[in-house]
C-alpha cells in the first residue's frame, strides 16, 4: 500500500532521534581508534559521525522493504484464496406495480483494481436505459449467452410474472437451438409456462410472413428484395432490387384483391414463373370486379301492375315521371322475370368498396401490360430467376407447411394459446405422420397478451431459410409492438441483423422507432 512507505522513513527518522539523544557518538578522549582516526583523517571521522546517526533509520526502512517484498511475493497472493466476506445492499428491483423493469448487471467493486471491497455497490440499468438498448460483444466462447443474455432475460421475463397485463411479451432469436429451451426453462420458473410459443419446423404452429395486413404491399415486398441481397450480395446496379421489388409488389397486390385476400410466399414464386398462372390470376380479379358491380333491375310500369301478385316478394320503387319500377338486381328475380316472359333492363353501378377494388385490378393490369411486358424477354427471365432462387425454398413440402399455410377459417384468441408439444390433438393419430398445425395468432394479440415468441430453427440445418424467416418475423413483430414492455433478445446478432443507411427497414430506424413502444432490445454478436 502507499502509506507503508511513509511510515518507513517516519519509523527511522524516530530511531535517529532516539539515538541522537539517549546513545550519542563516543567523544574525544573515550575511544582512543576514533581519536587516531580524527587525529589523521578528520574529513572521514565527519562521515562516521554522521553515518552513526543515520544509520539506525536507513537499518529500518530497509528491513521494512524487504519484509514488504516478502508478504508481496509470497503471502499476498494467498489472501486472493481466502474466502471474503461482502456485504450487498438489498436487491435493488422492486416488485411493486409502479416500478418499472430494469437488469442487474453486477456488482461494483473497486474503481481502479480487479480486486474486491466489503461493501460493494449494484450496477442496475434501469428502464429508460433498457429501451435504448443492450449489445453485448465477445468473442465465441466468451460467455456472452451465459453470463449476459441467461440473466438478462430472467430478469425481465419475471417481472411482473403474476400479471397477466403488466408482464413483458418477448420475441427469440438464436441459430444454435438451445437457447430457446433456456427460455422456456425461465419462463417455467416464473410461472409464465403457459406464454410460450415455438415456432420452428417440427412445431405446431404456422405462420406467414405476408400475412401482415397493415402494412403495404411495397413494404413487404422491399423486404424480400432487401432480403435476397443480404443472401446473395448486392449489385452496383439498383435496377435488380428495384425489378424484384415491383415483381413481388404487384403480385403481393393482386393476391390481395382476390375474394380470399391470402398470399403466401410459395403464391408469389408460382406466381413469378407461370405467366399462364399470372394470367389467370388477372382474369379471375376482373372477373371478380363485375360480380361485386350492383345492378338495378328496371321494367315499364304497365308490365308490373298485371304481375304484382307474382312479383311481391321484392322491393319495388315506382318513377312516376318515367313510368318505371325499379329494385336491386337479384338472379331470383331474374328467373322469375323469364319465366313471365317481362321485358327488363340492367343498370350497374359500383359501392365505393367495389370501385376502389376495381382500380387496384386496373392499375395491377396496367403494370404487366405496358411495363412488365415491355421488358425485354432476357432482362425478364433475370429478374424472375433472381427471385425463384430466393422464393424457392419456400416451395419445398416441408417448409410451405410451416411459412405458407392456407388463410385460417378461425383465428385463435391469443389468451388461449398454449405450446404443449404433448398435446394429443396437436397430433394426426399414427399412420398419417404429419402433425395437425395451428395458425399463428396474429403478432399484435401476442405482443398483447404478453406471450414470449421463440423462432426455433437452427442455422447448421438451412442457413438461407433461417435468415430469412427470422429477418421477416424480426421486422413484423417490431412493427406490431403496442404500449406494453416488450424483450426483443437475439443470441449471435449478426444472423439476423438488417441494417443500412438506404433500407428503410434497417435495425438502427426500427429501433430508434420503437422507443417510444417500450420496446427493450438486447442483442449478442
Amino acid at each position: 500500500m502507499k502509506w507503508r512507505y511513509p511510515v518507513l522513513i517516519f519509523g527511522g527518522l524516530c530511531c535517529s532521534a532516539w539515538g541522537f539523544i539517549y546513545r550519542p557518538f563516543p567523544m574525544p578522549g573515550e575511544e582512543p581508534l576514533l581519536d587516531l582516526l580524527l587525529y589523521h583523517t578528520p574529513n572521514f571521522y565527519i562521515w562516521v559521525v554522521r553515518w552513526y546517526y543515520v544509520a539506525p533509520a536507513v537499518a529500518v526502512v530497509v528491513g521494512g522493504l524487504i519484509i514488504n517484498t516478502v508478504y508481496h511475493v509470497w503471502f499476498e497472493k494467498m489472501e486472493d484464496h481466502l474466502p471474503s466476506y461482502k456485504v450487498l445492499p438489498d436487491w435493488p428491483l422492486s416488485p411493486k406495480k409502479d416500478a418499472g423493469p430494469g437488469i442487474v448487471v453486477g456488482e461494483v467493486h473497486h474503481p481502479v483494481k480487479a480486486v474486491e471491497i466489503p461493501n460493494p455497490k449494484w450496477l442496475v440499468i434501469p428502464e429508460r436505459g433498457l429501451y435504448t438498448g443492450v449489445a453485448i460483444f465477445g468473442a465465441v466462447g466468451s460467455g456472452k449467452t451465459s453470463a449476459c443474455m441467461h440473466p438478462f432475460a430472467q430478469q425481465i421475463l419475471s417481472w411482473q410474472a403474476k400479471e397477466p397485463k403488466l408482464r413483458a411479451a418477448a420475441l427469440v432469436l438464436e441459430v444454435k437451438g438451445d437457447f430457446c429451451h433456456d427460455i422456456r426453462k425461465i419462463l417455467a420458473d416464473a410461472g409464465r409456462e403457459d406464454d410460450y410459443i415455438e415456432l420452428g419446423m417440427d412445431g405446431r404452429w404456422q405462420w406467414n410472413p405476408l400475412s401482415a395486413t397493415w402494412l403495404d404491399s411495397y413494404s413487404l415486398a422491399y423486404t424480400v428484395s432487401s432480403l435476397l441481397n443480404q443472401l446473395f450480395g448486392k449489385g452496383k446496379e439498383p435496377f435488380w432490387q428495384q425489378a424484384y421489388t415491383n415483381l413481388v409488389r404487384w403480385i403481393i397486390e393482386l393476391y390481395r384483391v382476390l375474394p380470399d385476400q391470402w398470399v403466401t410466399l410459395r403464391q408469389v414464386y408460382h406466381c413469378a414463373i407461370d405467366k399462364e398462372l399470372f394470367e389467370a390470376k388477372i382474369k379471375a380479379a376482373e372477373a371478380y370486379v363485375r360480380q361485386r358491380r350492383e345492378g338495378t333491375i328496371v321494367m315499364d310500369g304497365k308490365d308490373y301492375l298485371p304481375n304484382m301478385h307474382s312479383l311481391k316478394d321484392w322491393k319495388w320503387r315506382e318513377n312516376v315521371e318515367e313510368a318505371t319500377c325499379r329494385t336491386a338486381l337479384n338472379p331470383a328475380l331474374e328467373a322469375r322475370l323469364e319465366q313471365l316472359n317481362i321485358k327488363y333492363e340492367i343498370e350497374w353501378s359500383e359501392s365505393m368498396v367495389g370501385e376502389e377494388i376495381r382500380h387496384r385490378v386496373e392499375a395491377v393490369n396496367r403494370w404487366y401490360q405496358h411495363d412488365w411486358g415491355m421488358i425485354d424477354n432476357k432482362i425478364r427471365s433475370s429478374i424472375v430467376e433472381g427471385i425463384s432462387v430466393f422464393l424457392s425454398i419456400f416451395d419445398l413440402p416441408d417448409v410451405a407447411r410451416v411459412f405458407c399455410p392456407p388463410k385460417p377459417k378461425e383465428q385463435a384468441p391469443a389468451q388461449h394459446v398454449k405450446d404443449d408439444p404433448d398435446d394429443p390433438h396437436s397430433f394426426v393419430p399414427p399412420g398419417l405422420g404429419l402433425k395437425v398445425r395451428q395458425s399463428l395468432p396474429p403478432l399484435d394479440e401476442l405482443i398483447e397478451s404478453g406471450k414470449v415468441l421463440a423462432l426455433n430453427m437452427p442455422a447448421g440445418t438451412n442457413p438461407a431459410l433461417s435468415r430469412a424467416v427470422g429477418v421477416m418475423l424480426k421486422n413484423a413483430w417490431l412493427q406490431s409492438l403496442l404500449r406494453r414492455p416488450a424483450l426483443f433478445i437475439c443470441d449471435e446478432y449478426q444472423s439476423f441483423a438488417s441494417v443500412g443507411e438506404d433500407d428503410p427497414s434497417g435495425d438502427e430506424k426500427s429501433f430508434a422507432l420503437t422507443r417510444q413502444c417500450r420496446c427493450i432490445p438486447i442483442v449478442a454478436t
